[in-house]
Parts: structure tokens; C-alpha cells; sequence
């Protein structure tokens, strides 16, 4: 899956007019944009896109989502503000991307303004990383233009800058998005080899734009060959460089696609693929609403998984006692590993409190005839605090009991607050206590 972020200039340039039915900037950015999210709406359904703006301050307008529609309804719902403030933009982009997705996630953010940033804007070049390729389509008069700072912007991110003079209609920035679109957002198409069979794939995104950043070297091969099989449990979810969809490119031979998306599904297994000398990948079935999908993930050159080692010695299954067994035991001794003399630390969820809180309601709401299964319950659950040592549970339970029976008869008053927080405190007499409240509720008129 692709990911995109849109920032969008909203200064108050934008409001200068164009040569085209009195239309302004704003007008011919938007139509553009609209004319860029139908393009991925129509080719790439499944990408994410997010649309944020910039002025003095940037806001998100639309997180990561797959509703087209809710991005071309924001669109259109943008309004100008005060002054050009580009720093500011990207600062607040590539700190949301990276909050969102961690900083080890490739996008594509794409910036559309007008001209030069304002006075003052100072643009630390440190913050840009090409995990974030950055993208700008700027438009306006040549000599009111920033090139070098546009260029060092996507130079520094093997982004792409595009510059567009003051447009004379409403689609001029149209051929730029779709430059754009033919450069970045484009399928692989290749062959899956494994042993004498072969098929015509394509993977998305592109795998180009990940082996890029390791240097001039790396060249996507046009051909990935099978080499080995791991079983799922083995391999467990190690951590990839980026992930693709692998797809049969020729529906009329996609014979090996699917014999391999059911066999890795049925056996659980994962096949190891050749890319380079150095460079490794593996092919897992993914299942989704009754579907299944192959996904391709890429690893680093020389990558070392820890529990497996070093991926390019993978040798295949021998009765050789040379040959080590996965997954590798780590030579190192933690503090945390546990042994058989070591006590277990019990442990509960918060789901499963929850669940618990929200039976003690149901029963306090159908008193008296659940006070039996309430007594129960309670008692349990201030057992369930002192095992797993939660003390807060029991005031929690105590304010819920007292929050309940008061509204239930609203003249009855009673002090919870006496020794119930002491763990030495009989627990007969707090459930004493929660009986004697019940039988005034039994009792009154």
C-alpha cells in the first residue's frame, strides 16, 4: 500500500486571480488535487491518503484514509488564511508521519504551493529524511520563485520539484500530478521463478523506491526466484524495509500464483526469495474477509534476523549434524528469562476488568433480585485486586456500588468511606455493609 500525504498551501496568495473565467490559484490547485485523488481512486483504491494544510500553522484535515470522498468533500471546504509559512508545514507533516507510522515507514508527501515561503521562514534542512520523499509542485512567476530551496527540499529526499508558470486555465498543474503519478505510483512487472515454473507478477508499490535508498548499487532485478520454505512460526513477523502486493500480471498464467498463495496459506509457511547476492525476501499468505492476498516484504542488505541469523546461509533441511536448528537460542542470559524456580507474575487485562465492571452494573440495576449473584461478584472481584495486585479496583468498585444504590433510591445515604481501603479489614463486614444498604432498599416505600 502506498502512502500519501498531500500539504496544501492555504495562504492568502492564493486568492490572486488566474487568466481562466475568474478563477484563483486556490480554484486551479483544487481542481488539480481533485484531478490527482481520482487518478489514485481509479488505478490504486487500496492506497492511504492524507491531506493536511499550512499557512502561519498547519492543520490536518483529513488522517489516513481510504474514503476518496471524504477527501474531495475537505477539498473543497478549505479556506485561506494569513501567510506562507513552509517550515512549519513540514515540520508538522513528517512529525505526523512519523507519529502515525513510525519513522521507519515509507511515504510520499507531496507539497503544492505557490512561489517563495514567507520572510523569515527558516527551513532546517536536518528534519528531511528519504524515507519521507517529498514531492513539490509550485506554480506562479519564475522570477518571484525559490528554486533553491525547492530543490534542496527534494533533492535531500530523492524527491521530484516541479514549477509551473502562472497558468493560463484551470488544468495546467494536471500534467504535473500526472508526472507524478507515472514516476511514483507505478506497478513492478517481473517474473516469479521457482525451480522450472515460471509467472509474470507486479508488485505495488514499486520496489525501486525502497532499494533506492541503500545506494546507486541496488537495481531491482526483473526476476525473483523462490529458494526455500520456513514454517510461519519460525520466522515469526521479523521487521521489513517495505511491503508489496504480489499479483499475476497475465490472468491466463497465474498457475503458480495460486498454487503458492494456497500452499503457504494450508502449510503456514513462508517462502524465502533471492533478490541480490545480499539482498533477501520472503512471500506469506494473508487472509482478509475471505481472501487471501500474497505479500512480498523486502529485507535490508545483509540482513541478520536474531533468532534465525543471517538470511543469505539458509541451507535446506539435511540429517547433517553440522547444520543448527531455528530458532537460534541467544547466547546471552536476560534478566527477565524465566526458569523453573522462578515464581510466575500473575497478570490480567483490561478488557477482562472491564467485562467484570460491567456485570456488577447489570447486577446492581436488577436488585433485589440479583443481590445473591452481587455479593458473589463483588467478593470476587476484590480477591481478583488483591491477586494481581490492582488496589484501585476497589475503590472503583465502591464508587460504582455507591453511584448505583443512590440512584436507585436517592433519600438513602451511606459512607463508603470507612476502613474498606484496608486490606486487613474483614471482608464479612464490607459485604455486611453492602447487605444492610439492600435491605433499606427492600424496604423502603
Amino acid at each position: 500500500v502506498m502512502l500519501t500525504v498531500i500539504l496544501l498551501d492555504n495562504s492568502l496568495s492564493l486568492a490572486r486571480p488566474i487568466a481562466y473565467r475568474g478563477k484563483s490559484r486556490k480554484n486551479m490547485m483544487q481542481r488539480s488535487i481533485l484531478h490527482f485523488l481520482q487518478q489514485l481512486e481509479n488505478q490504486k483504491p487500496i492506497d492511504l491518503v492524507s491531506l493536511l494544510t499550512f499557512s502561519s500553522t498547519c492543520e490536518i484535515v483529513v488522517p489516513f484514509t481510504r474514503d476518496f470522498t471524504q477527501l474531495k468533500t475537505a477539498l473543497w471546504e478549505i479556506a485561506l488564511k494569513d501567510k506562507t509559512c513552509l517550515s512549519i508545514g513540514l515540520k508538522t507533516a513528517i512529525s505526523y508521519i512519523q507519529d502515525t507510522l513510525g519513522s521507519d515507514t515509507f511515504t510520499q508527501l507531496i507539497v503544492v504551493t505557490d512561489e517563495r515561503p514567507s520572510g523569515g521562514d527558516h527551513l532546517d534542512l536536518q528534519i528531511l529524511s528519504p524515507i519521507i520523499q517529498t514531492h513539490i509542485i509550485a506554480c506562479g512567476n519564475p522570477s518571484e520563485c525559490n528554486f533553491e530551496i525547492f530543490r534542496s527540499i527534494s533533492g535531500k529526499t530523492n524527491g521530484s520539484f516541479q514549477f509551473v508558470e502562472i497558468p493560463q486555465t484551470s488544468q495546467t498543474l494536471n500534467p504535473a500530478f500526472d508526472q507524478l503519478i507515472n514516476l511514483n505510483y507505478i506497478n513492478y512487472a517481473g517474473l516469479l521463478g521457482f525451480g522450472n515454473l515460471t509467472s509474470e507478477i507486479s508488485l505495488y508499490p514499486h520496489p525501486s523506491t525502497t532499494f533506492s535508498q541503500w545506494g546507486p548499487d541496488y537495481i531491482f532485478p526483473s526476476t525473483l526466484s523462490i529458494v526455500g520454505f520456513l514454517p510461519n512460526k519460525k520466522f515469526s513477523s521479523p521487521p521489513t524495509s517495505s511491503k508489496h502486493i504480489l499479483l499475476p500480471e497475465n490472468p491466463s498464467n497465474q498457475h503458480l500464483c495460486l498454487m503458492l498463495n494456497e500452499c503457504l496459506k494450508s502449510e503456514r509457511m513462508s517462502a524465502i526469495v533471492q533478490i541480490t547476492k545480499d539482498v533477501m525476501g520472503i512471500i506469506h499468505s494473508v487472509s482478509e474477509k475471505d481472501r487471501s492476498t500474497l505479500i512480498f516484504s523486502l529485507f535490508p542488505p545483509h540482513y541478520h534476523v536474531q533468532w534465525i541469523g543471517n538470511l543469505s546461509k539458509l541451507s535446506p533441511v539435511s540429517s547433517s549434524e553440522s547444520l543448527i536448528p531455528l530458532p537460534l537460542k541467544s547466547l546471552h542470559q536476560r534478566s527477565y528469562n524465566r526458569s523453573d524456580d522462578l515464581p510466575i507474575v500473575p497478570s490480567t487485562q483490561a478488557d477482562v476488568l472491564q467485562s467484570d465492571f460491567q456485570r456488577i452494573l447489570r447486577y446492581t440495576r436488577s436488585l433485589p433480585q440479583k443481590q445473591t449473584a452481587l455479593f458473589s461478584e463483588c467478593k470476587r472481584m476484590l480477591e481478583t485486586s488483591w491477586l494481581f495486585h490492582l488496589p484501585s479496583v476497589k475503590p472503583a468498585l465502591l464508587s460504582l456500588l455507591q453511584h448505583e444504590i443512590l440512584q436507585l433510591d436517592g433519600r438513602f445515604q451511606f459512607d463508603f468511606k470507612l476502613k474498606i481501603l484496608n486490606r486487613n479489614f474483614p471482608i464479612f463486614q464490607i459485604f455486611g455493609r453492602f447487605k444492610s444498604i439492600i435491605f433499606h432498599l427492600e424496604n423502603s416505600t
